[in-house]
Order: C-alpha cells, then sequence, then structure tokens
C-alpha cells in the first residue's frame, strides 16, 4: 500500500470513528488526529482530493462516516377511550 493511501486509511478510520467526514478546519481544531491537517493536503494535493481517495478507496469507512444518525420517533399517543351513548 501506498503511503498515500495508509494515510488516507487511518483519516478514513479516524472519520468513521468520529461518525463524519470534517472539512480541513473542523480536523485542524480536533486534538486526537492521526496526523497534520497540512501535511496531509500537501501529500494528497487538496482536502477534497483526500475525501475522494476515502470515498473510493474505503467505502465501508466512508458510509459509517457520511451515514445520517436515525431521527428519535414520536411518543406513541396514549388512546382516549370513548363514551358510549
Amino acid at each position: 500500500m501506498t503511503r498515500q493511501k495508509r494515510i488516507a486509511q487511518s483519516i478514513a478510520e479516524y472519520f468513521a470513528k468520529k461518525g463524519r467526514i470534517m472539512d480541513m478546519k473542523e480536523y485542524i481544531a480536533e486534538n486526537d488526529t492521526p496526523h497534520r491537517a497540512r501535511a496531509v493536503r500537501k501529500l494528497t494535493g487538496s482536502w477534497g482530493r483526500l475525501i475522494q481517495l476515502i470515498k473510493v478507496n474505503f467505502p465501508k469507512e466512508y458510509e459509517k462516516a457520511t451515514k445520517p444518525t436515525p431521527a428519535p420517533k414520536p411518543a406513541a399517543k396514549p388512546k382516549v377511550a370513548k363514551k358510549g351513548k
């Protein structure tokens, strides 16, 4: 595996763990990132290219990171008994 793919894989796993794909500014703000953002951008050419590498080469991690969280189900309304005439 090339260096570029190894780095993309570790970042894909990081995104999957966090549950979302981050843009570069959000990624820089995090304290527990696996690689420095500027070094990754230098290696891949752009942040968008990194996201494309993840999407193509690591679809399972990409799916976990982009999967929307399910909306909570509304509470069931209590049934009201009808009075007979």
